[in-house]
């Protein structure tokens, strides 16, 4: 990965950005700190986080799972949330709201999560359904 990329957390958010989000953040993870190295549609020469050799590889669409090539010694398969888990970290500290946008970061959190937030209606189903189960998980007190 020849290039720097920028941290999504520091630039605004055009409105398809969302479900590439994570993924630009965890692709600089996977170059910069695990030292993965572009090679065509893959990433190659990844530190395993299980064995620590530098013979695993993902791919770039979906680096979401990065795989050891030394099946026979180790084959591991290791999720994103376990050798990136601060990308899934707090997204108030992330994304936090400017005077601009005071709702940036429940904007990006929904939008991320591939919910349609353009149509107000829309804004309101998901308060109300959070706002549900929100009290059905309240237990009353006993009498």
């Amino acid at each position: 990965m020849d290039k720097q990329p920028t941290s999504r957390s520091t630039r605004e958010l055009s409105q398809d950005t969302c479900p590439e989000l994570i993924l630009t953040d965890l692709l600089e993870h996977i170059a910069k700190g695990m030292g993965g190295k572009l090679s065509g549609d893959n990433i190659t020469k990844i530190i395993c986080p299980k064995c620590g050799k530098p013979e695993a590889w993902t791919k770039v669409a979906d680096p979401s799972t990065i795989h050891c090539n030394r099946k026979n010694n180790c084959g591991a398969s290791t999720h994103a949330k376990t050798f990136a888990p601060h990308l899934w970290g707090n997204w108030s500290e992330r994304f936090s709201p400017t005077k601009e946008d005071p709702h940036r970061t429940a904007r990006i959190y929904l939008r991320s999560r591939g919910l349609d937030i353009s149509n107000p209606k829309n804004v309101k189903a998901y308060v109300f359904r959070y706002e549900l189960e929100q009290k059905e998980k309240k237990v009353e007190p006993p009498e």
